[in-house]
């Protein structure tokens, strides 16, 4: 059997000094950076679970929200929902809820949870319309769900998809509306192994799974990559690490377990859009099920 290795490329170079440096005010792990217009939103471990708010120029804190009650689990910058303006943060947590956040305030402008049935939400994103929001769950039982809200009825979700993932659901993530897709499509992943795309304006779950990937190992994190040729699906599995990439500034900012915040200098000019991430199909097929008695679920055919 051959075997392959993954060199580094000679455009990239490393640096062991950050540009800056800041800390959280809570000094527990970073578990997820987000970038605002003018400032940089980082979540907190547990027992803290805040958000802290740093000025982009200067890394110095300017706020601290109080997250969620139990653990934030997901943090990003979203574009548009509706009724606010402006680029916004939302986050999801262990309480059920999601949270799209008003740092002016300092509190949420928008909370949406599931009254009733609460479930723990491990990922949350919002539609380039802004007029859906979608989180996934953790596994229950036998299930694990992906909840649909309109954020102007944010009391109960108006759909929910149950039989898409067999396993915690770790990742949704919306296509951009310019990325050639179908309007609204969603993008989720499993700790089942499953990468699916669906529609989720769709009740029948049947007819709003798209496409479905098997990696055949759990997926802790995913996304889109849109290249030249067409968009593509990045998937990984678990990691302890994670960093995100800021165009505006042309700057990498990271985190990570020792609570420091730290944002590199630019060090990889050149991008490159060959890769071996999974090729989305371009033409839509709906995903054939079959009960399987031993393992009491639902999966996806190959």
């Amino acid at each position: 059997m051959s075997t392959s290795a993954l060199l580094e490329a000679p455009q990239f170079k490393s640096t062991q000094r950050p540009l800056k440096s800041t800390h959280l005010s809570s000094q527990s792990y970073v578990l997820s950076i987000a970038s605002l217009s003018s400032h940089y939103a980082a979540s907190a471990s547990a027992p803290a679970n805040t958000i802290d708010i740093f000025d982009k120029t200067t890394l110095r804190g300017v706020e601290t929200l109080s997250g969620h009650d139990v653990a934030t689990t997901s943090l990003h910058a979203v574009d548009n929902v509706i009724g606010l303006s402006g680029r916004s943060l939302i986050s999801s947590g262990r309480d059920g809820s999601v949270k799209i956040w008003d740092p002016r305030s300092n509190s949420h402008s928008i909370m949406m949870s599931n009254l009733g049935a609460s479930r723990a939400l491990l990922c949350c994103d919002v539609s380039p319309d802004g007029l859906t929001v979608a989180a996934g769950t953790d596994m229950q039982g036998e299930d694990a769900l992906i909840f649909f809200w309109d954020p102007r009825q944010p009391a109960a979700p108006l759909r929910t998809h149950a039989s898409t993932h067999s396993d915690d659901i770790t990742t949704v993530s919306f296509a951009q509306a310019d990325s050639g897709m179908s309007q609204n499509t969603l993008l989720s992943a499993s700790s089942d192994g499953l990468v699916s795309t669906s529609n989720p304006d769709e009740a029948d779950e049947d007819e709003a799974v798209l496409h479905v990937g098997n990696w055949g190992c759990s997926i802790s994190q995913a996304g889109w990559n849109y290249a030249p040729s067409g968009p593509k699906i990045w998937a990984a599995s678990d990691m302890e690490t994670f960093s995100t990439w800021s165009h505006e500034n042309n700057v990498l900012v990271t985190g990570g377990e020792d609570s420091m915040i730290n944002v590199w200098p630019s060090l990889s000019p050149e991008q490159h859009s060959d890769d071996d991430a999974m090729d989305v199909d371009s033409n839509p097929r709906k995903r054939n099920l079959e009960h399987d008695d031993e393992q009491d679920g639902k999966r996806a055919k190959r």
